[in-house]
């Protein structure tokens, strides 16, 4: 185990972690030793989709490793009937969410009851009102149409991710209608939960935070408790190196 410590993670404390999904040859092969059988027969259509597959599983056993600690290979992760991913062994209060988009990965971790994070690449779409029409609730609809053209962009992605990831907090996924609750989305607003309807959401209130991670991409975190500190690392190169060198 490593001389240093992760900091304290208290529940209304978060842990961020933007993993790099591109790797060289040497580090895919020896990160693919710590999946299971079944992650390593999981069939997708290009090799790139493989080895980010593999890059996001075998880092995510990493990471977890660190905090319950245990080999990351006696980790056993499962999904309840929603397909929220969740550590069945051993036996923790660590709750985790994990997103990716492109070349990257997105994980947070907290004691906190509940927790959800998304990220997505920032990229035009061609047909991005009508996106909105069927995904977003008709108060979003208007703040989102209402803006300068050079604005929708920004607010589209901030919109998506922060409904994103109070979904995946909440644990019903689509299981939640889409209008049955709003967030703000301009780029000058604070992210926010706006509304909920009480006869969908009965559980918490949550609480919004964007991620910083530049102009290229979006993201957000829910959680059940506001955030008083979060901690931010990026995970790139080889993973089991870059955690040696952050805590040693």
């Amino acid at each position: 185990m490593p001389s240093k410590s992760l900091p304290d993670l208290a529940p209304d404390v978060v842990h961020i972690w933007l993993i790099d999904l591109d790797l060289p040859a040497q580090p895919m092969t020896d990160l693919q030793m710590l999946l299971t059988q079944d992650e390593r027969l999981r069939a997708f259509h290009t090799s790139q989709l493989q080895s980010r597959f593999a890059v996001r599983r075998a880092t995510l056993r990493i990471l977890l490793s660190r905090y319950v600690h245990i080999a990351p290979t006696e980790l056993v992760i499962k999904f309840d009937q929603h397909g929220k991913p969740y550590l069945s062994y051993p036996s923790t209060n660590l709750c985790f969410n994990l997103s990716h988009s492109g070349r990257f990965a997105l994980l947070a971790l907290s004691t906190a009851e509940s927790i959800g994070v998304d990220i997505e690449r920032m990229e035009p779409i061609a047909d991005m009102d009508l996106v909105a029409r069927h995904h977003f609730s008709p108060t979003e609809q208007s703040d989102l149409f209402n803006l300068p053209a050079h604005q929708r962009m920004q607010a589209f992605y901030n919109c998506w991710t922060r409904k994103e990831a109070v979904i995946k907090a909440d644990g019903r996924g689509l299981g939640i209608p889409l209008d049955s609750f709003d967030v703000t989305l301009a780029p000058d607003d604070p992210p926010q939960v706006r509304r909920l309807d009480l006869s969908v959401h009965t559980g918490p209130h949550w609480h919004l935070n964007d991620m910083p991670l530049g102009t290229k991409y979006a993201g957000s975190l829910a959680m059940s408790l506001p955030v008083s500190y979060a901690h931010y690392w990026l995970c790139s190169s080889n993973p089991s190196q870059s955690l040696e060198t952050l805590f040693g």
